[in-house]
């Protein structure tokens, strides 16, 4: 994710170089808006249905539930909000959602936030009566305004486009932007926070420094803050303890759902690494995972107690080409890409990475795979570029021909050899990684496949222009993933603020050329401007147009390859506790173990 600055225009903004970072960049440390999802109400395995709003008292059961964290407590700190790495599991209940995204319907469900309407330049939020602290303080309007502001001085999204904000009322917020937005700019981008930030210090200062005074300094003050616990609660659990083994969470009784949770205490175990996990679930040592990439022989190994929840993840494994010629002399040409994209099989990626839970991209257009259907004409207008036989012809019309060892060769350019560069460690990308050498290898190319650092990766070799093919995410991640305007932009140039030198994102190369859609001549596509006009305009059958010509430039220029997307995998042991069946609507969503126990869903069975 990048950065962004305020700005006093949004038609001047929209026109330079900063535009990228509208809705936020890809790469940069944002608000938990990255991590949007949603629910709906649904009856419970009883068949009694359950509430948001909280029920009737229950009994609460003095246990402790145990869930795995994902890293060693001293790699931990309490600023998810605004630091993205190394994320904190508990922040899912310590920080409530102003909304909740259903990654499946692809539906907004309210939560601190009950009602939202976008009117032209204007966003209007109404916070729940009985939203409060875990301190008694009501949550308000200038709590919600702090936590954007503290978002946006740390480089998150909406600096550019947010001219004022009104708190008369203490429970209404109105957001007014320098022109018109596209209402699902505003949504995904402030309804899927995670409030953190409290109108009392450090936020409020903060907030002010950078609102009032113009201070350039206080976005590295937010950045580096790393407090050993939660400043203020607003979610469904209260912060007890962090010790060098786990952090624990006791029932916040001021929280709007706490009626709907029946065990007192919630308790995070350091687990890092899937092994670690696979074993612990394998031994029942907990009770829910977040997280986990669980392959089938795995699960065909559990008791039957564990419930395994699949729902789109919106994030997934793809080629980063770099378009620069004298570093990468070869991908860097349009044909050979076509070439590589032919070369490639997707499918074949996905079942040897695990096709339980890979999807592979039906087209190499950037729209996420399972909405590409919704927005283009997937297997006519949009070819899946899957064809072998289509290799050898782009070669040669590229000026390459096979030399003696069988390798694709260009008088100019010497032998098509290509690195393959991606993240050590992780085992699922490993085997996509290692899937595409071989398949390159098979297709003439002289590949090899270096798997090294993801640090190395993402703060050396792509930002210096070292690489030639680096495997990475193509979609930006998350909720705003399933709207194509973020994984539009995150590809034709927004993610590494274009370090890959992808020449159709500069604006002096403006408007892009491509083959016309209807097979005749050539159009032209102003990529910068398309993207702005989709931003400022809230014409849903307009914006369908350009997002469809946006993705035929991705499709037809391949400035990224995207290989799959990735199905989320959430589980809960159901030895001690009630929850939903794994294809439960109610849980489609980033958390079910976090989200079901709030509306009454996943509760301790008792004796």
């Amino acid at each position: 994710m990048v950065n962004d600055q305020s700005s006093d225009g949004f038609s001047d903004v929209i026109d330079r170089r900063n535009f990228a970072k509208i809705a936020g960049a890809s790469g940069v440390a944002m608000l938990a808006g990255c991590d949007g999802d949603g629910q709906e109400e649904t009856p419970t395995e009883s068949g009694e249905e359950t509430s948001d709003d909280g029920g009737d008292e229950q009994d609460v059961y003095d246990v402790t539930v145990d869930g795995a964290a994902a890293l060693d407590m001293g790699t931990l700190h309490w600023n998810p909000a605004f630091i993205a790495w190394p994320n904190i599991w508990g922040r899912w209940m310590t920080h409530e959602r102003l909304a909740q995204y259903n990654l499946q319907t692809q539906e907004w469900i309210p939560r601190l936030i009950e009602e939202w309407s976008t009117d032209g330049d204007t966003f209007t939020v109404q916070i729940r009566d009985d939203a409060n602290w875990a301190s008694g303080d009501p949550i308000t309007s200038e709590d919600v305004k702090t936590h954007i502001l503290c978002s946006m001085a740390a480089g998150g999204p909406l600096g550019n486009i947010v001219d004022s904000f009104d708190t008369s009322d203490e429970k209404t917020l109105v957001i007014t932007g320098t022109g018109d937005v596209n209402p699902k700019i505003f949504e995904f981008n402030v309804l899927s926070n995670l409030l953190q930030s409290k109108n009392a210090e450090p936020y409020a200062d903060w907030a002010t420094r950078y609102w009032e005074d113009g201070d350039e300094d206080v976005g590295s003050e937010i950045t580096s803050y790393k407090p050993d616990e939660p400043d203020y609660i607003s979610g469904a659990m209260s912060f007890v303890e962090m010790t060098d083994q786990y952090y624990l969470l006791e029932r916040n009784t001021e929280h709007f759902n706490a009626d709907n949770i029946n065990f007192k205490e919630y308790q995070f175990t350091a687990s890092p690494g899937n092994q670690s996990k696979w074993r612990a679930m394998q031994n029942n040592e907990f009770d829910t995972v977040m997280s986990v990439f669980t392959p089938s022989r795995i699960v065909a190994d559990l008791d039957k107690s564990w419930n395994e929840y699949q729902f789109p993840g919106y994030w997934g494994f793809g080629l980063l080409f770099n378009h620069d010629a004298e570093n990468a002399p070869h991908v860097s040409k349009n044909t050979v890409r076509k070439a590589i994209a032919n070369a490639v099989s997707r499918q074949a990626c996905a079942d040897n990475a695990g096709p339980r839970v890979k999807n592979p991209a039906p087209t190499p257009a950037a729209i996420a795979s399972n909405v590409q259907d919704q927005w283009i004409d997937v297997g006519g207008t949009f070819s899946e570029m899957q064809d072998a036989e289509q290799v050898a012809p782009l070669m040669e019309e590229a000026g390459y021909s096979k030399n003696n060892n069988d390798v694709w060769e260009h008088p100019d350019d010497g032998e098509a050899t290509i690195e393959v560069i991606s993240p050590q460690g992780w085992s699922d990308w490993e085997v996509m990684a290692n899937t595409v050498g071989q398949q390159l290898r098979s297709a003439g190319f002289d590949a090899n496949v270096n798997l090294i650092g993801n640090g190395t990766i993402v703060g050396e070799r792509i930002p210096n222009g070292d690489f030639q093919i680096a495997g990475r995410a193509w979609l930006p991640g998350n909720a705003r993933s399933s709207y194509p305007f973020f994984p539009l932009r995150h590809v034709l140039g927004d993610s590494f603020d274009n370090a890959q030198a992808y020449p159709g994102w500069e604006e002096e190369n403006q408007p892009v050329e491509v083959p016309a859609m209807d097979g005749s001549g050539t159009m032209e596509v102003d990529v910068r401007a398309t993207l702005d006009e989709i931003a400022s305009s809230a014409d849903e059958d307009a914006n369908a147009e350009k997002i469809t010509e946006l993705a035929w430039v991705t499709h037809q220029e391949l400035p990224w390859l995207p290989i799959v997307t990735k199905k989320e995998q959430s589980m809960i042991n159901t030895q001690n506790l009630s929850a939903p069946a794994g294809d439960a609507e109610q849980a489609q969503l980033k958390w079910p173990c976090m989200y079901l126990p709030k509306i009454g869903d996943m509760q301790w069975k008792g004796e």
